[in-house]
């Protein structure tokens, strides 16, 4: 058999420390069973260790509970707050077509009788537009463009209008100013604004131009149709010249007392003719009228315009015909 001694040594204690231990706790077990049933020390059969255990397993669900309170916490604090609700697009008002001093020119033109001085006046405040700002609006390229856009129709009344202005007799006030409108929408402003060569000969400038400068002779008008004569493809040069661009020319020429600015104008259309369409210049005779300059400062001038045309003549007086050349 086995000695208590060895049965101790057997659970880990010696023989005299263990068994003075054992009596330690059974004497505090005496004086207070609650505390050490509580504590696990002494076993007091299955209710006490069921007890335990439930114990040990509210105090894991308390902390549980506490840390899933505390998670729950931290996610509502992270949470963005709530959507506003959605609002109906602010309904703001559609963009103009036309700037307000366009726009009150296309409103004159449409009056029957309207006012000469409100026509100057709307005529006027259209070039300080057209001179001072930059992107005011846009010409169409041809007049094929304009049956397919609202803006291209407005700006072809527009255009229109000036030319009536332009070609009216009841006030040479007006067509002067009309005049200088039709010059700044061709040469003034910006590239983006100004008005294509192509436009303005379709639209039937150019005859009314030579027209009104045959009657009155304007450096004006001169400038305008030298300006498509350079810019101008070269299939729309037979139109600018059949519509009487050379005459004015010619007329300027042969008057002794026409202006020596006149007279430059004159030369540099001409000059710009003969470089590419200088069949029609002989046979309008340029060659003669050209001769007849005289003043010292458009000499030069007038002998390129001669050493441009007189290959052509001396063909012509030799009998061959200039138009089955070309």
């Amino acid at each position: 058999m086995t000695s208590p001694a060895m049965a101790s040594c057997a659970h880990g204690w010696w023989p005299s420390t263990g068994i003075r231990w054992r009596r330690y706790q059974l004497s505090q077990a005496a004086e207070r069973p609650s505390s050490l049933a509580s504590s696990g020390h002494i076993a007091r059969g299955p209710a006490l260790a069921t007890a335990s255990f439930l114990a040990a397993a509210a105090a894991a669900h308390c902390l549980r509970g506490r840390h899933l309170q505390k998670t729950r916490r931290l996610v509502s604090a992270r949470e963005p707050p709530p959507r506003p609700p959605k609002e109906e697009p602010t309904a703001f008002p559609r963009d103009k077509l036309f700037p307000p001093a366009v726009f009150d020119l296309l409103v004159l033109f449409t009056q029957d009788q309207p006012d000469l001085q409100e026509l100057m006046d709307g005529l006027e405040e259209f070039q300080y537009l057209h001179q001072s700002d930059r992107n005011w609006g846009k010409f169409p390229a041809h007049v094929a463009d304009v049956p397919d856009v609202a803006y291209n129709r407005g700006i072809f009344k527009l255009v229109r209008g000036i030319m009536k202005c332009a070609e009216q007799e009841r006030s040479s006030e007006l067509r002067f100013v009309a005049i200088d409108t039709l010059h700044a929408i061709l040469l003034g402003g910006c590239n983006y604004t100004k008005c294509p060569p192509t436009f303005f000969v379709e639209m039937g400038c150019v005859g009314m131009l030579c027209k009104i400068c045959q009657e009155n002779t304007d450096t004006a008008i001169l400038e305008m149709i030298l300006e498509i004569s350079r810019m101008a493809p070269a299939e729309m040069l037979p139109l600018v010249i059949e519509n009487g661009a050379i005459e004015p020319c010619i007329k300027i020429l042969e008057d002794d007392g026409s202006h020596p600015m006149e007279q430059l104008t004159a030369l540099e259309l001409l000059q710009s003719l003969s470089k590419r369409a200088p069949g029609p210049l002989i046979s309008a005779g340029v060659y003669e009228a050209v001769q007849l300059v005289e003043n010292p400062v458009l000499v030069s001038r007038r002998n390129k315009i001669l050493k441009l045309l007189r290959p052509l003549v001396q063909l012509e007086a030799t009998g061959t015909d200039i138009r089955q050349m070309a």
